[in-house]
């Protein structure tokens, strides 16, 4: 039977899943997977665990599980989609499992039903949340051999493995997600919930748990002060504020769980002001349901009273307590409750199985059917707006007119696919909406600018899309992209000085972008500064030894200015070989370049033969213009030769 249920969740899962198998990349997934550097570069692993470049929060081990997969399909979104799914499977079994050794009611309803709710789709059909899928893996199967330590009786070397086995899952799951640090409080509440005393041995044992999660939360803050800009934004809360934020968010995670409809991507922040008395319901409704489960507790027993307490303290860190980047859009997410949806599902299955044993026994199992299979619908609907970002985006504004987030990011779309009109309209819809916002954030107007900026460029309208990404570099002095932007129109519009200061700007913000020398080096070109320019090509090459346009930049450059010093500086033959080398000596024009570097210092013997090979390639392309020019060279060559 134990096998039966199994198949049963893996296969009902995947089916309720199956719509964003073949999903594309989603929002943060550019940011985490397609962008990500450090998935293919040789060091990448190192600066994974090592370094400060991730591109969001310290999850060393999801980006790590991220490399891997890239390494094995590259940017082949189904894999990572069934992992995800996957991992979600294997949490539901653990879910399962948990409850069992826990003897609690429906554990495996309570697991089918977790593994098939709405509401967690959202981190399992986003590629971005395997930091959510993967820290929860670690995290069930820390607690269960947690359980497994206090709950069995066995021999105490069994138990110190079983302890350490804990441990070391609890460290994989801080290394996924921060959030797991709530961790300790749910062992000091299985203990409550099996009566197990909370004397000194209990105490210590927990307190590593402890301790690494405060380690791992502290670095979490300082990351994300630091490096994810959260100190730059102020929200202006008070703790009163932040309680009402709080005692609001439960009883809005517990909507959600216990009737799953108008689910959305990004929910409207709703308005926080103390002087409202109405405001506060939230929270004396919380203390309301506080003091009925503390006057009626033996009633209704510890197991509901822990699935409660298990849903708050696993929210904990998502209330509002602690700053995150995500509440300059909204103080709620659905993947905020994966974890946390355990807690209410169990009650809630485990409350139906006795009614129905008690009222109505036949109908028990055509009921508990009933429910998993129009969660398993309403799944399978969701999953399917995570199959493409348009239609994730496009749900939120139905939901939410005024999301200026949904508005930027479909306005992004649009202009992908050529709908200029509409990318307009939603993007200056964005503009219009984020300045209105309680918080707006710069960076996110930098980046409604920055994508105006790119529309108006498509329709040529190039002075209105120079000002758009002055203004993005402006509120973003520090965006390099902002001002390679700018500085790429300026060129075109033989505004060279202007051009080369934005991409000197850009440099200075990222020297290590080979591109940004490349370009550089155009301008000054362009403004006959040849020394400075053959500069830039050499820095571009430093960083990028085989980029193949700088190679051809500077080996032109040396080659027909027939500047022998500047020959010997830019070393062109050198460099002539590594852009043919490059190319796997397909390119005519490479080759020829190459030639034309060994005839710039005089080694026509060493010219004629590649000039040749060049010639061969050309005409084998159907370039004849390119072979007979050659051909002329060749001749002049043999000509100096003599």
């Amino acid at each position: 039977m134990a096998l039966l249920g199994c198949v049963f969740i893996a296969g009902a899962t995947f089916i309720a899943y199956s719509p964003a198998i073949k999903g594309e990349f989603l929002w943060d997934d550019t940011k985490y997977v397609v962008n990500n550097e450090l998935l293919s570069a040789p060091d990448g692993l190192r600066r994974i665990w090592f370094s400060t470049d991730v591109p969001s929060q310290y999850f060393p081990l999801v980006y790590t599980t991220l490399r891997f997969e890239h390494q094995l399909w590259g940017l082949n979104p189904i894999p990572y989609h069934v992992n995800n799914i996957a991992l979600h499977v294997i949490s539901a079994l653990l879910v399962w499992l948990i409850l069992r050794r826990l003897s609690m009611p429906a554990a495996f309803l309570s697991a089918a039903a977790f593994a098939l709710h709405p509401i967690n789709v959202e981190s399992v059909a986003w590629i971005t949340q395997r930091k959510n899928t993967l820290m929860l893996v670690f995290a069930l199967l820390s607690i269960l051999f947690y359980i497994e330590v206090v709950l069995r009786e066995q021999s105490r070397r069994k138990a110190v493995l079983f302890y350490l086995l804990s441990i070391f899952c609890y460290v994989l799951s801080l290394l996924s997600k921060t959030t797991a640090c709530v961790v300790p409080l749910v062992l000091f509440l299985i203990l409550w919930l099996k009566g197990i005393s909370f004397n000194a041995r209990r105490i210590l044992e927990i307190v590593p748990y402890f301790v690494l999660g405060v380690a791992m939360g502290l670095l979490t803050m300082w990351w994300e002060h630091h490096r994810q800009g959260v100190a730059l934004i102020d929200l202006g809360l008070t703790f009163l504020d932040k309680v009402l934020i709080a005692t609001r968010g439960l009883w809005f995670y517990a909507g959600k769980i216990l009737w799953p409809v108008n689910l959305s991507f990004s929910y409207p922040r709703w308005e926080i002001n103390a002087n409202d008395p109405a405001q506060y319901i939230w929270m004396f409704g919380c203390l309301l349901v506080a003091g009925v489960l503390w006057f009626f507790r033996k009633g209704v027993g510890r197991g509901v009273i822990a699935g409660i307490i298990f849903f708050v303290i696993t929210l904990l860190p998502m209330l509002g307590f602690f700053q995150l980047y995500t509440f300059i859009y909204t103080w709620a997410a659905d993947h905020y409750a994966y974890m946390a949806t355990i807690g209410l599902i169990a009650i809630v299955m485990a409350g139906g199985l006795k009614l129905t044993e008690k009222y109505a026994k036949a109908i028990g199992p055509i009921a508990a059917g009933v429910v998993l299979v129009l969660l398993g619908i309403l799944t399978w609907g969701r999953a399917g707006l995570f199959a493409r970002p348009e239609l994730i985006w496009r749900d939120t504004l139905q939901k939410d007119p005024n999301s200026w987030l949904a508005h930027n990011n479909l306005g992004r779309i649009c202009l992908v696919q050529g709908k200029l009109d509409e990318a307009i309209f939603h993007i200056t819809r964005s503009l219009e909406l984020g300045k209105d916002a309680p918080v707006s954030h710069p960076h996110d107007i930098v980046a409604a600018h920055f994508n105006l900026g790119l529309v108006y460029r498509e329709q040529k309208k190039y002075e209105e899309a120079i000002e758009q990404f002055r203004q993005a570099a402006a509120l973003a002095p520090n965006d390099a992209e902002a001002h390679y932007e700018l500085g790429d129109l300026l060129e075109k519009q033989g505004r060279l000085e202007e051009a080369a200061e934005q991409f000197s700007e850009a440099i200075g913000i990222d020297p290590n972008v080979a591109m940004l020398h490349y370009r550089l080096g155009i301008v000054l070109e362009s403004q006959g500064n040849i020394v400075k320019a053959v500069e830039q090509y050499q820095r571009a090459l430093d960083i990028e030894p085989a980029y193949v346009d700088a190679l051809n930049k500077l080996v032109g450059v040396c080659a027909l200015r027939q500047d022998y010093e500047l020959i010997m500086q830019a070393k062109a033959v050198e460099y002539g070989k590594r852009a043919v080398e490059a190319t796997g000596r397909q390119n005519p024009v490479v080759l020829n370049l190459w030639a034309m570097a060994y005839a710039s210092e005089h080694k026509y013997e060493d010219a004629i033969p590649i000039a040749q090979e060049a010639m061969e390639k050309a005409s084998a392309a159907g370039a004849n213009e390119l072979a007979d020019f050659i051909r002329s060279q060749i001749d002049d060559y043999a000509e100096l030769m003599k």
